[in-house]
């Protein structure tokens, strides 16, 4: 049996990146939409009475089991590590990145370290999917009030030239983030350094809690101020443009980072092969580091790096997808660690387009289409599909919805209900009865365009246009590269396409990210939805009692400022609901997250689902996350 070309590997736990793919917002909003597609290299915290505090939890956005014991800690109080000597190993994996054209420079998104971020850089906290809490780590505690944000860090981080990492050098990072429409401005008025630990972010107006917890604890500790105070000066102090000032940042690429994290990028070491990372013998944890360091190999396809796994030539990888027969023939040692994504394809409509500017054509698709087969054909373990369409995960969708979830359409396939829709239309059916004609007599028919060599993906979309074939409306697939299909996205050049119908980051377990890229979507344009979608919609009410109309704008911000659960709750519900109603997309599946560790070489929580100790793999990502915290090490 062969291997199988898929989608691209997963290269950063940064809520700006996801498989080259993900959340280019700031990025549009510098060099337009021909520069984010061509970034698309890769083809194949909890809550009290007073505000939230270092050992919160994330609402409902867990994911996890709903019989989960109420009292398993995020992580153990035995470290891996303390049990081991030092060991001269180095950690082999892949990354997708050209070892010979990465830079870390973070406010310029071409060519970052990918994967190798996770392990030169220090994040904010990290979130345990299964229980659903924060687990601080560069930032100790954090608390929200009306008012503002208060972070408080570690003394103890230093970058790699020696100078010790202080709260000025966070307060830096997050108002260049300013010049870049960095959303945490979206509700901030000002951020300042108090002391050499403490960070305060002054708030325009009261924030959701949840929403600004996902906003500012995804956040990395990476820019140093003694490297990037100077462009803040300049433009803060100086009164330079700050168009300028800024592009000439965009365009700065930093081969010699500065950096904070128990690893560092050396360029000596590096190949033309790998980017090497040694561990860093001045870091604070340093103790929980007893090997050597990341050796990162590039790979030509999703296939090469399935060989290399088989072949024992990687320790383990951060995120690939692997259909459920190949991970059968991996080695006995090799482990699979699974966690629920984000990341998923989905049928999305040009609004401005005939005939899917019609609810009745696009609730027909949907009722015409299998998405449950079409998840199978893709992969029967690694692909989920939601309960219903409501622009929230299949993992966290009947969290958010509760009880009100069988209010909502599940569009389980119903060609009759298809059928009378397209009629209501002004559809009918050919005297044969196999092909349905418009309302002008003409063939229905459309193209559907969609990334090629994305297996998992074309097996879906492929599904589902046979199930439409079978019912009458023509479907032509065009599968084209990745930053192709981007750019004609970006000019609103398709009928359907199939694309993400959620972004990969971390916060999109979240609703109000989720809804908002179905919504207010900015991933191709910073000003408009690269599908047109309205900025508003009339659906019929949820009670039955005539109908309600949305603007998404407003009640997005109403959501983003709601500190009130039950409140919170209602505006989710009603935005879902206007999903679920209208359709400006239509999911097809999303992921199970596959990491992959081998424990020939390596001692770790053990990740057999269901024991006592998965749920501590259960975090973006395992192979960078662990050792950090004494959960990896190598084995004597």
């Amino acid at each position: 049996m062969g291997l199988e070309e898929n989608t691209c590997m997963v290269d950063s736990q940064s809520h700006e990146k996801y498989d080259d793919v993900v959340s280019r917002r700031k990025f549009v909003a510098l060099t337009g939409v021909a520069g984010a597609a061509a970034l698309a290299g890769c083809s194949g915290n909890g809550d009290d009475d007073e505000g939230g505090n270092g050992n919160g939890n994330g609402g409902n956005g867990n994911g996890g089991n709903g019989d989960a014991p109420d009292d398993r800690q995020v992580e153990p109080d035995e470290k891996v590590a303390d049990s081991h000597g030092d060991v001269d190993i180095w950690f082999e994996t892949g990354n997708w990145d050209d070892p010979t054209n990465v830079q870390f420079n973070p406010f310029n998104p071409a060519a970052q370290g990918g994967q190798m971020e996770n392990a030169v850089w220090e994040e904010f906290a990290n979130y345990n999917l299964e229980l659903g809490e924060w687990i601080p780590h560069a930032v100790t505690e954090w608390e929200i009030t009306d008012e503002e944000i208060t972070l408080e860090f570690r003394d103890d981080l230093v970058w790699s030239d020696g100078e010790d990492v202080t709260a000025e050098d966070v307060a830096v990072g997050m108002r260049l983030g300013r010049y870049q429409d960095a959303e945490l401005w979206d509700f901030a008025s000002d951020v300042e350094a108090d002391g050499d630990s403490t960070v305060v972010i002054t708030l325009e107006e009261p924030v959701n809690e949840e929403v600004a917890e996902w906003i500012v604890l995804t956040e990395n500790v990476n820019s140093p101020a003694h490297v990037y105070g100077e462009y803040l000066e300049r433009i803060e102090e100086d009164g330079e443009d700050e168009d300028d000032v800024m592009g000439e940042l965009v365009g700065w690429d930093d081969r010699e980072p500065v950096t904070c994290g128990p690893f560092y990028f050396s360029d000596d070491e590096s190949t033309n092969e790998y980017m090497a990372a040694p561990a860093f013998d001045d870091h604070p944890d340093a103790d929980y580091i007893n090997f050597n360091g990341y050796h990162m190999y590039q790979r030509s396809s999703n296939e090469a790096y399935q060989q290399s796994m088989l072949g024992d030539e990687f320790d383990g990888l951060l995120s690939l997808f692997v259909p459920s027969s190949v991970v059968q023939r991996f080695p006995d040692t090799v482990d699979e660690v699974r966690f629920p994504g984000t990341f998923g394809v989905g049928l999305i409509f040009n609004h401005d387009v005939e005939p899917f500017d019609d609810r009745n054509v696009r609730q027909a698709i949907s009722f015409a289409s299998d998405m449950e087969l079409a998840a199978n054909n893709a992969d029967p373990e690694s692909k989920a599909v939601p309960a219903v369409p409501a622009g929230i995960t299949s993992a966290t969708v009947e969290d958010y919805l509760g009880d009100d979830i069988d209010m909502y359409e599940s569009y389980a396939q119903d060609g009759a209900r298809a059928s009378d829709l397209l009629e209501d239309s002004g559809y009918t059916l050919t005297d044969a009865g196999d092909q349905w004609l418009t309302p002008d007599g003409d063939e229905f028919s459309f193209e559907i365009k969609y990334p090629a060599g994305w297996s998992d993906w074309v097996s879906a979309i492929e599904t589902v246009a046979s199930q439409l074939n079978n019912f009458g409306i023509n479907v032509e697939l065009n599968g084209v590269e990745r930053g192709t299909l981007e750019s004609d996205l970006g000019d609103s050049d398709f009928e359907v396409a199939g694309f993400e119908w959620n972004e990969g980051a971390l916060q999109f377990n979240h609703p109000y990210y989720s809804i908002r890229h179905q919504l207010r979507n900015r991933q191709l344009d910073s000003e408009a939805s690269f599908f047109n979608y309205p900025e508003e919609a009339t659906v019929p009410a949820m009670d039955g009692s005539g109908e309600i109309t949305v603007n998404f704008e407003e009640r997005l911000a109403d959501l983003a400022s709601a500190n009130d659960p039950d409140e919170a709750s209602e505006i989710i519900k009603e935005l879902a609901w206007v999903i679920n109603q209208d359709l400006p997309m239509l999911p097809i599946q999303d992921k199970y997250e596959q990491s992959f560790l081998n424990n020939e070489r390596w001692d770790y929580p053990d990740p057999s689902r269901g024991g006592d100790e998965w749920h501590y793999l259960q975090v973006q990502w395992p192979l960078f996350w662990l050792p950090k915290r004494g959960l990896l090490a190598a084995r004597e």
